[in-house]
């Protein structure tokens, strides 16, 4: 068990959240909508062939549909093979790779970070150089960091 304890995957932590974001989506409680009873609303879209551009379906969709990041596949095996095979980990890499290059750290106190830093080191085993982060000058305020929709209407 100290093996896996000791040790700390930024593509890990990519295919984690990703995971964890799911399971939460899968536990979240149903919500009734307030367009009861559904049944002249689904005859309507069934008649007319086209549920998914419902005006109810767009109103809802992002809220009752979690699209997963791109370390997820979702695609049939031929598109994936012609795209390049890429495996989970290949995936996961490339979004750690992608979250880094845009990173903007929040300024924070000179002293906090050397002090974290020196902790991050006190564990370490060997002089293994650590992952450069952009100085904090060039902090950018982001004000509420929410995570943003994958999708967009």
């Amino acid at each position: 068990m100290l093996d896996f304890v000791l040790v700390f995957s930024l593509p890990k932590l990519v295919f984690d959240h990703e995971a964890c974001t799911q399971a939460l989506q899968l536990t979240r409680p149903l919500r009734i909508q307030d367009d009861l009873p559904t049944g002249p609303l689904v005859q309507a879209q069934l008649a007319e062939m086209h549920m998914i551009t419902a005006p109810h379906t767009l109103t809802n969709w992002e809220d009752a549909l979690y699209l997963p990041g791109p370390t997820f596949d979702r695609k049939n095996r031929e598109t994936w093979e012609r795209d390049g095979s890429q495996t989970l980990w290949q995936r996961a890499v490339a979004e750690v790779e992608q979250r880094l290059a845009v990173y903007r750290p929040v300024a924070t106190d000179a002293l906090a970070d050397a002090e974290m830093l020196r902790l991050i080191r006190s564990g370490m085993a060997g002089d293994t150089p650590l992952p450069v982060i952009p100085p904090p000058h060039a902090a950018v305020e982001t004000g509420d960091a929410r995570r943003q929709r994958r999708f967009r209407r």
